[in-house]
């Protein structure tokens, strides 16, 4: 079958193993290295690679709560659509979105991970309007976001993203994940 994965994974979130899901067919995986970078610079590293940075990204960058990693992290990046996700619900939640990502064996992205993937992925990422499924960062109204990568007129533009755990998406949104480290057990 076309993207089985028939590895069983452990991880310390985890206590038992699970069986992953068929990996949905129209994916796109990136591999990706992010951290030592603070808030504070990626605002002009975007800017001069022209992609723009928003009033709610930059609200979002601002926020002392923004994490940042001290040591570089490698990891594989998936971006798929919600619909190819095959979640039940025609305009599923956040929190279906992320429970079903789970069961593919995918996990919620560093929060600075949309900003690496705008540095190193620009051109690939133009017109594809990719939402990064991160931990919520809230705003300074005290709203949960997340951060995506969109296109206005051929231009990429990091914006923040309203995402409280009820928000519901269309069959369309893009959403990207890291891909969980497998190991046989």
């Amino acid at each position: 079958m076309h993207g089985m994965i028939d590895l069983l994974f452990m991880t310390p979130e985890f206590s038992e193993r699970r069986l992953l899901l068929p990996r949905p067919e129209n994916t796109v995986r990136l591999q990706l290295t992010i951290g030592c970078v603070k808030p504070k610079e990626f605002e002009k590293s975007l800017s001069l690679k022209g992609i723009m940075v928003d009033y709610s990204a930059k609200d979002l960058l601002k926020n002392k709560k923004f994490p940042v990693l001290m040591h570089e992290k490698d990891f594989e990046m998936i971006i798929a659509d919600v619909a190819e996700m095959k979640i039940r619900s025609e305009n599923p939640t956040t929190r279906e979105i992320y429970n079903k990502a789970n069961t593919y064996g995918w996990a919620s992205l560093h929060e600075s991970a949309p900003v690496h993937a705008a540095l190193k992925y620009k051109e690939h990422l133009i017109g594809k309007d990719v939402h990064f499924a991160t931990e919520q960062i809230d705003s300074s109204l005290g709203h949960p976001h997340i951060l995506a990568i969109k296109t206005f007129n051929k231009v990429p533009y990091l914006t923040g993203v309203p995402a409280h755990p009820d928000k519901r998406w269309g069959p369309k949104d893009k959403f990207a994940f890291a891909i969980r480290k497998l190991s046989m057990i």
